[in-house]
């Protein structure tokens, strides 16, 4: 009897997505495509905006409605913060001729040092190239106190080219309310899809 039943719990307790999670769609300006994510539920308010008289980007922000939503240069200020952005910006003159948003640079620093490496103010967690859903993204996780020597920052950071752009997927969180961050963050960035 205990065999029949087992074949039905198992295939009932299948989920697309993780718990606490929401699917999030964001069109992309310029035609660009959209993205779909899962993000953490508490992940609720979403913004955009631009400063295309500055550095030519585009942010796509959703913010836990527990804390202010900053323009970027203002986030640095706040003791707490527990936010994810989408950066939207053009490839450089020298990426487009490379064919890739990753430079060598980056290729080193994330294949060629190993994991738990402090650096300065920075501690490593995590440093891969990874493929998700077609699409190759360099990720890295890590805390820093380089803002300012008292608040520790969490970032889980992906970045990946497509089209004639590039996208940053920044995950952010300073403050008291950290547990399971950059777990969740990262399930999050291996859920994305470009179309």
């Amino acid at each position: 009897m205990l065999l029949f039943f087992a074949p039905i719990l198992s295939f009932s307790c299948k989920q697309k997505k993780p718990m606490g999670f929401r699917e999030r769609k964001i069109e992309l300006n310029d035609s660009l495509g959209t993205i779909t994510i899962n993000l953490p539920a508490r992940l609720e308010k979403y913004n955009s905006w631009s400063d295309n008289e500055v550095y030519q980007r585009i942010f796509y922000r959703f913010n836990d409605n527990d804390y202010p939503v900053v323009k970027e240069a203002k986030s640095y200020n706040l003791d707490s913060i527990y936010q994810f952005t989408i950066w939207q910006t053009d490839l450089t003159t020298k990426e487009i001729s490379q064919k890739s948003c990753f430079s060598n640079i980056d290729s080193l620093k994330i294949l060629g040092k190993p994991l738990q490496v402090t650096e300065h103010y920075t501690k490593y967690f995590l440093r891969e190239f990874r493929l998700i859903n077609n699409t190759l993204f360099s990720i890295e996780a890590y805390k820093t106190t380089s803002f300012s020597p008292t608040k520790t920052t969490l970032f889980v950071i992906a970045t990946t080219c497509y089209k004639d752009k590039k996208l940053i997927f920044v995950s952010e969180c300073r403050g008291k309310d950290t547990t399971g961050f950059i777990d969740n963050l990262y399930k999050s960035i291996l859920s994305i899809q470009i179309k």
